[in-house]
């Protein structure tokens, strides 16, 4: 590597009769040869801080070479695959429902004007294979990608989080906070978590703080609001069930899904 006399704008590629028409003293190119074929490469320079470093340039175009990037970009492509998947984990989204597909005008509708529901939500109801866990995916999916702070979580496993910290209340309560605080968060299966005055006391504690923070909230259930409250309220607690029923009546449009089991249907089985 030589000092450079003149420093031009950029730092190149430059080829050798580049830098000589602009007086950049250098050194004399190596010469470069494809390793699979071993025909000569040409040569560029690039310019460094104090000096000039000289890269092969071009790709050759032979069998072994064309394989080789072919290989390369095969790699590449399946890094970033397994970057997405783990991205879309972080956010509560397993592999499996991570290419749902967005089919309904309504939820289109919903996330098109999404930065001005002021806290409207969906209550998103349908049978057992109707596709409501499908439908939650894509949605905080296009979100994240849009750059909101969002959560797809079913309610028993958000509830076990939390009890995971019991013997920390502190933990505990940062961990409420966290599920009060997304941007959006969707509750999935909601009606099959324990039903127990904790459970009921801690759902409405979440989801009292995203109303009141005006946090739009996604719900997922088999139930309807009537069967649900019903549920929710079977081992005790049912005025606070029902002031987070209010709060979804409220606040979270009906999105209906066909009463079709599509598990079902997929596999080849007589749908129910």
């Amino acid at each position: 590597m030589r000092s450079m006399t003149n420093s031009p704008d950029t730092p190149g590629p430059y080829t050798l009769e580049e830098l000589d028409e602009m007086g950049v003293a250098h050194d004399e190119p190596p010469e470069f040869f494809c390793e699979h074929c071993g025909k000569a490469l040409s040569a560029r320079c690039y310019l460094l801080l104090g000096g000039t470093a000289w890269v092969p340039y071009g790709q050759c175009q032979c069998e072994g070479a064309i394989t080789e990037r072919r290989r390369e970009e095969d790699r590449a492509h399946a890094q970033a695959v397994q970057r997405r998947i783990r991205e879309l984990q972080k956010i509560g989204i397993e592999p499996r429902y991570q290419n749902a597909i967005l089919c309904r005008d309504d939820v289109i509708s919903y996330l098109a004007t999404f930065g001005e529901h002021k806290g409207n939500g969906l209550f998103i109801q349908g049978i057992s294979g109707s596709g409501k866990t499908s439908l939650c995916s894509a949605i905080v999916r296009d979100l994240h990608d849009a750059g909101h702070s969002v959560f797809l979580v079913s309610a028993s496993e958000m509830l076990e989080t939390i009890q995971e910290t019991f013997d920390k209340p502190a933990s505990t309560a940062n961990e409420i906070a966290r599920y009060a605080a997304y941007e959006l968060l969707a509750i999935d299966d909601m009606g099959r978590e324990s039903g127990s005055e904790w459970a009921v006391s801690t759902m409405y504690r979440i989801l009292n703080k995203r109303y009141g923070c005006m946090r739009p909230t996604i719900i997922a259930s088999e139930h309807k609001l009537s069967s649900l409250g019903v549920r929710m309220s079977r081992r005790g607690d049912p005025e606070r069930v029902d002031a987070i029923l209010s709060r979804i009546k409220q606040v979270c449009a009906l999105v209906k899904l066909p009463d079709v089991d599509y598990r079902i249907a997929r596999n080849g089985f007589p749908v129910r």
